[in-house]
């Protein structure tokens, strides 16, 4: 009897560590969703707004918030599984990561060489700029797309988990009162 007792419980140990670990990547999942959001509202904010304190204030949010999401990714490649759908997921949304990142020198680009022209040269500059953000939006709602659906199937597996936590308590308990 005792034997059951104690291997149910380091069953639900293990499955609480795991729920743990999910639960923290969600964290960081859903850090990174807000800082495209944050990068994504930057780059429209200094399109339409080309002035240059707004600019400055742009160059310096994207730029920090490009750090802020790579810790995420760093800790996501670290802690999840490999050869798992978490892993699958994970890597859709890197890929995507990378399309945006890459597309960010791009806006960082225009973002300076807007800043050093004459005020009666920005308004002719609008629309190139907001096409450049237009673009990068594109591919951050592709980005928040593979992200929500990774938090969608990351909330799942913790869900999942604790309902058969909450079976194995419910079944162990019923045995352990029979056998007593």
């Amino acid at each position: 009897i005792a034997w059951l007792g104690v291997s149910v419980v380091q069953k639900i140990d293990k499955m609480t560590d795991e729920g743990i670990g999910m639960l923290e990547r969600s964290g960081a999942v859903s850090d990174m969703l807000s800082q495209i959001v944050i990068l994504n509202r930057s780059e429209f904010r200094a399109a339409a707004d080309l002035k240059e304190s707004v600019i400055q204030e742009s160059l310096k949010t994207i730029e920090e918030r490009i750090i802020v999401t790579n810790q995420s990714v760093t800790f996501l490649e670290k802690n999840t599984p490999a050869g798992t759908r978490e892993s699958e997921l994970l890597k859709a949304v890197l890929d995507q990561w990378r399309k945006y990142e890459a597309e960010l020198p791009n806006t960082i680009q225009a973002l300076k060489e807007v800043s050093v022209l004459p005020p009666e040269a920005l308004e002719a500059k609008r629309s190139s700029m907001l096409k450049e953000a237009n673009t990068s939006r594109g591919i951050a709602l592709l980005l928040e797309q593979e992200m929500s659906e990774y938090k969608r199937y990351l909330t799942s597996e913790v869900t999942q988990q604790g309902q058969i936590a909450g079976e194995m308590v419910s079944s162990t308990t019923r045995n352990l009162w029979l056998a007593a």
